[in-house]
Formats: C-alpha cells, structure tokens, sequence
C-alpha cells in the first residue's frame, strides 16, 4: 500500500530550499520538500562525493523520524561494488550519537544492499524487486531506491552493443534501454524516491555540467524528448580544490574558542549544483565530510 504521507526532506537545506521553491509538489506538507517517485541524478566525475551524499540521504531515510528521518526502508543496488558498510555504520552511528544500539541497528535493517555484476543482473535484479518487497518487507515501504552507479555497465555494454553492430545486428538494443524500462516499472508500483550516480566523463565547455554520455539515458537540459524515465530533479557534484582545514564547529556556528587546535579535523567539502528540467534556477549546497560524520553546510 502506497503512503498518503510525504517521504520527507533531504536534511541539506539549500538543497531543500530549491526543491521546495522549483517542484510541483504533490502534497502540502512543509516538512518534505520531496515526491514519491522524484527521480534525481547526481552527476560527477570521479572522487566527487557521489557515494558520500547518497550514503546522507540513505541515512536520511532509514533513520527514525525523531532523529529528523523517515522511517523508512532503502534498497541500494550497488553496481560499482565500492559500497563501505563501515563507513555508513561510523556515519550512523555518528548522526544517531545520542541513540541506543537497539535503535542504530533497527535502522541498519533497514538498509538493503544487492551488488548486480552486469547489466543483465541489474536488469533481473530490478525485475524482481517487487517480489521481494513482498517477501522481504512486508509492511515496510521503499523509501529511496539508489543506484550507484547507473554508468557501472557503460564500457562492457558499449564494446557489446558496438561488437553485435558490426556484424549486421541492428537490431540489438543497449541494456540500459531496459534498465530504464523496469526502473519505470518499480517507479510506477512503488513510488519510492529514486536517486541514479552518473559518472561525469565529458565536462561542457566554459561550465560546471558534464555532457551525457549515456544513451538512452534521460538529458532533459540538451533536449526535449520522451523518455522511458523522466528526471525530476539533476545534482552535479565537485570537491573543492583543497581540503579545507575545518572543524565542525565553525558549521555549527560556534566560535573558534569552543574548541581548542588539536579538535582541528580536515574536512573535504562536496560541492553540489541542482537543477530542475524546465526551470533556469541553479542552486548550490554543500557538505562537509569528517572522517567519521557528515555535516550539512
């Protein structure tokens, strides 16, 4: 049964704030600035934070509501096989600092990591996902469906698609068409809230946004088109040049006195621009990654 209720914010309040003023929304709660089935991608190139903002708003999402999350489940199709499950424990464990082992790890339960080894894996793995809601998590709903990442397959599928065309099979179509197509399907049943990583391969001259590499995959700002999956919101990720040398009272807004020099910790800012498809805004977060938390700048 599909939730009356809103699934709730991402915690990151200037990404908040232009989800809040740039969607339709369809619901008029203040407290979530989300959509059942929102599609968003979070584009970067490599050792951008793609991973880390994904495991924020999985925490985000299976934490409980008096901790600021959903309570809900989450299902992290992990493609790329770099899924740390210490570091989101040490990241949990930090955001729920002042909760008992109990309760981490009843929201730890509610994390579901699979680790398809192609795209015919992804493909079934998709496929069946319904089934084993059904089987697995029976009265719990599907909060975030994150797929990380979504460009994992690109080189083996290419080689493939490009290796059948040359000897005459025209027809052969990119696994990534169905792909899209059962990601739509779980979209249409579910409605979870789903989040794709893309690799950013091929920066746009004089600008901060990559080209898509991925075909058929959805590129609402080259061109207008239908697609098998519509994205409703694009993240495009950078780390700034240098490690900042921080500490996390300074985003907590505390003074430098609060903290004598040696709780000094470096921080690495993950920079974010978001844009939503028919809109000219272009909005900017950040989070700061400690080594054992996240903080929303």
């Amino acid at each position: 049964m599909l939730s009356v209720f809103p699934p709730g914010s991402t915690n990151i309040p200037a990404l908040d704030a232009h989800l809040f003023s740039e969607s339709i929304h369809t619901h008029m709660s203040p407290e979530s600035s989300l959509n059942w089935g929102d599609v968003i991608e979070i584009q970067g190139p490599a050792a951008s934070g793609k991973s880390h903002l994904l495991y924020w708003l999985l925490i985000t999402c299976i934490s409980q509501r008096s901790s600021g999350g959903w309570d809900k489940s989450a299902v992290l199709i992990d493609t790329d096989g770099t899924f740390n499950a210490h570091r989101l424990f040490r990241l949990l464990r930090s955001h729920l600092k002042s909760a008992s082992d109990d309760t981490v790890s009843n929201a730890l339960r509610r994390l579901h990591v699979f680790s398809p080894q192609s795209s015919t894996q992804l493909i079934a793995c998709l496929a069946h996902l319904s089934a084993y809601h059904e089987t697995k998590l029976s009265g719990e709903e599907i909060g975030i469906l994150a797929v990380d990442s979504i460009s994992a397959f690109y080189w083996p599928d290419r080689f493939t698609v490009e290796q059948m065309r040359s000897v005459g099979d025209r027809a052969y179509a990119n696994p990534l068409q169905s792909v899209l197509v059962m990601l739509r399907r779980f979209q249409s049943s579910h409605r979870p809230v789903i989040f794709l990583t893309n690799w950013g391969l091929h920066p746009l001259p004089n600008s901060p946004f990559f080209k898509q590499h991925l075909h058929p995959f959805p590129s609402p700002f080259a061109q207008a088109s239908a697609e098998k999956l519509s994205l409703t919101h694009h993240i495009t990720l950078s780390l700034t040049a240098d490690k900042d040398r921080a500490q996390e009272s300074e985003l907590a807004e505390e003074t430098e006195e609060e903290k004598p020099p040696s709780d000094r910790e470096t921080c690495t800012r993950l920079v974010g621009l978001v844009r939503t498809p028919g809109r000219q805004r272009v909005s900017r977060f950040s989070l700061c990654i400690f080594s054992d938390h996240i903080v929303a700048g």
